[in-house]
């Protein structure tokens, strides 16, 4: 095959894979060409480029941000692509240049495949809306794409959330091809370290997103409770000066060494704790690369870094907080280490043996087959995608595949000591979301802490709260269990971030007003094992002023309706397997109240299958629920089943019914009680009033 990579970020991991999938795509004789953006290139990379020899290159300039200069860009690249061409695939990597390239390559029959290395709508940072902007671009975009390779999970559920149509994603890590490196005592001795120094390294661009400030910090709280500690800092970048100063403020001193653009592999070999403190992440190449020469890591809780770091196994995954809680648990993972070298080396160890599965070799075969696939299916052959046997390392989104059985804390017991202890049974992640609930929150822990089931981890998504929230979360979470407080993007974004974290194989969400009975996932699990469904549901009883107020059938029945109307499934009685999560996606950020529906609507159109148990009772608060707030949740509950095939006009009157139905049972509720009970049963036969 004729390929063209175009990366728009060339530093230190995107680079790196580009660089090593052309080296072995062309050693597999296939013809490559790379354009790269010389405004951002380092010098890393462009030696590593002058080292390929029958690989064609050309330089276009490509901004960071969106400009007006983005329109000479392209034009460059698809000039370049007619005079070279034709080619079988335009691979572009990164946001800029992976639209352009695609934008350049419409209309060349060319196989348009991106890699984003990590969307930018994942920065919790981001304004709400400049995420807006580049969520909708990344969307439109993705029609104008044959494939999209994503690295993690995490950003999977991203793109399925910004609305990225499911076909086109499919799962494939980086190739990180491990250089040799001189001997330890050479590389050491070469920075200036002394024998008995322990060395904490970072290896990544000086931005915003690789977060060396925290490191900075976290680093001059170890270094007080460790003397031999010292820090070095391989890259460079705009933030340089700022961590300079912040060093300098903390009178690091001699402390720090700061290499600039010095290839990683000749400084790796003095690192004896890794660590990446990102704020957000595809999948990181250098943790990869630091696994492989067996060094202990200790990494921040985004993109895929828990499914390259097992909690307490190969090093430490410490939760997204605030960015002072932060600091000290990355510190105290640090004097952990450099306090305990039978540890370091037991991780290392088990770094180099989980490094083994990122085999560049195999990466490659899996992309090429992608490519295979895409132009097969651009050349309008009608294929199954079964015929194709999946790669070592290739997630289609078709095929399920078995969640990722890694902890997300740095304080959490390991997943099969929670089993072991609990009897080998599946563990169950209970998630509940908050943001200032503190008046309900201590209900909704009791709740989980009580199940009668024995292996159930607590995973709290906390969206920042000013309340007495935190407090309660701190003193109430046990040693299995995880929370992280931080902005999120709404629900459905809160949601996707538990699911991410989860290490169950069974998944339920349970709000901050609701609470479970004992026995619900007691139940949940053995209704899932017995029958095989990728979720079961059972009845809700709701609450007003405190008390029963009605119970809520669960209908079996669900399939003759769930494209026209959301039926009663009680979300808050549903466990679902975590597979059906991979599967069919995560909850989509278009909606704010019915992501459920949609969910629902999207698995059970792709096969999904629920079972219903009535022994399963979910408890639920309504007070407070308002008029508004149901009318936007018709609106989008008209939306998706449009979306699913309903005739808009039928869903349209549908939508008008249920909002006059719910405006009139108002005050026929508040003046005759009996009424009101007796005409919403006849109406709705899942209804039953319990007082």
């Amino acid at each position: 095959m004729k390929i063209l990579h175009v990366i728009g970020t060339p530093g230190h991991g995107s680079g790196r894979q580009v660089i090593n999938l052309a080296e072995n795509m062309r050693d597999l004789g296939h013809e490559l060409h790379i354009i790269y953006s010389g405004t951002r290139i380092s010098p890393d990379f462009r030696r590593q480029l002058d080292g390929l020899s029958n690989i064609q290159r050309c330089e276009v300039a490509m901004l960071r941000n969106p400009h007006p200069a983005d329109l000479k860009s392209t034009l460059q690249i698809r000039s370049y692509i007619y005079r070279n061409g034709p080619f079988d695939v335009v691979h572009g990597h990164s946001s800029k240049a992976g639209a352009l390239a695609r934008l350049a390559a419409t209309g060349s029959g060319a196989v348009r495949v991106y890699t984003p290395h990590a969307f930018v709508t994942i920065d919790p940072l981001l304004p709400w809306k400049e995420r807006r902007v580049f969520g909708r671009i990344e969307q439109i975009l993705s029609h104008v794409s044959d494939g999209i390779i994503v690295l993690s999970d995490e950003e999977r559920c991203e793109g399925i959330s910004l609305g990225i149509p499911e076909r086109r994603l499919f799962q494939i890590p980086p190739a990180i091809k491990i250089p040799a490196a001189p001997a330890r005592h050479i590389v050491r001795g070469n920075l200036g370290f002394e024998d008995r120094e322990i060395c904490v390294g970072f290896v990544g661009r000086f931005v915003r997103q690789k977060a060396g400030d925290r490191l900075v910090r976290a680093f001059a709280i170890a270094a007080q409770q460790d003397a031999r500690l010292r820090l070095l800092m391989i890259g460079d970048g705009e933030a340089r000066h700022q961590l300079h100063e912040e060093a300098e403020r903390l009178d690091l001193g001699r402390k720090v060494i700061w290499t600039g653009e010095t290839p990683s592999a000749e400084a790796f070999g003095a690192i004896d704790i890794f660590v990446q403190p990102s704020r957000y992440e595809g999948l990181s190449a250098s943790t990869v690369e630091a696994m492989a020469l067996g060094i202990p890591v200790v990494v921040t809780a985004c993109g895929g870094m828990s499914s390259l770091v097992e909690q307490g196994v190969n090093g430490f995954i410490i939760p997204q907080s605030s960015e002072d809680e932060i600091a000290a648990s990355l510190a105290q993972a640090i004097a952990a280490l450099a306090a305990d070298e039978s540890l370091r080396r037991r991780m290392g160890q088990a770094s180099l043996e989980k490094s083994a599965g990122f085999d560049p070799a195999r990466v490659t075969h899996d992309i090429l087959e992608l490519y295979t696939k895409l132009a097969m299916e651009k050349r309008s052959m009608r294929i199954d995608r079964r015929t194709f046997a999946q790669g070592p390392l290739m997630h289609d989104l078709d095929a399920p595949r078995r969640p990722a059985q890694h902890a997300v804390t740095s304080l959490a017991s390991p997943v099969d000591h929670v089993c072991a202890e609990a009897g080998n049974v599946p563990l169950i992640s209970a998630v509940t979301v908050t943001l200032n609930a503190g008046k309900t929150l201590e209900r909704t822990i009791d709740s989980v802490q009580r199940q009668t089931y024995p292996a159930v981890e607590h995973i709290i998504v906390d969206g920042g709260s000013t309340d007495e929230t935190l407090d309660i979360v701190k003193a109430r979470v046990r040693p299995r269990d995880l929370w992280v407080s931080e902005r999120d993007r709404g629900i459905s974004d809160a949601f996707n971030k538990g699911i991410a974290l989860a290490r169950g194989e069974y998944v339920q969400i349970v709000n901050a007003d609701d609470w479970l009975s004992p026995d619900q996932l007691a139940y949940g699990s053995e209704v899932l094992t017995k029958t095989g469904a990728d979720f079961v549901f059972g009845d809700c009883i709701c609450y007003e002023d405190g008390k029963p107020a009605f119970r809520y059938r669960g209908d079996p029945n669900y399939g003759s309706s769930i494209a026209k109307r959301l039926p009663p499934m009680n979300i808050a009685s549903m466990l679902i397997r975590r597979s059906a999560y991979q599967q069919f996606g995560c909850y989509s950020l278009e909606y704010r109240n019915a992501m459920d529906y949609d969910w629902l609507a999207r698995a059970h159109s792709r096969g999904a299958r629920g079972a219903y148990d009535p022994r399963i009772v979910a408890h639920m608060s309504i007070e407070g629920r308002s008029v508004l707030l149901f009318r936007q949740t018709a609106r989008e509950v008209r939306r998706i089943a449009v979306e699913h095939g309903r005739n808009w006009a039928m869903a349209g009157l549908e939508y008008q019914y249920n909002v006059a139905k719910t405006a009139l049972s108002k005050p026929v509720k508040r003046s005759c009680k009996p009424l009101y009970d007796l005409v919403r049963s006849t109406i709705n036969p899942a209804y039953r009033p319990l007082r």
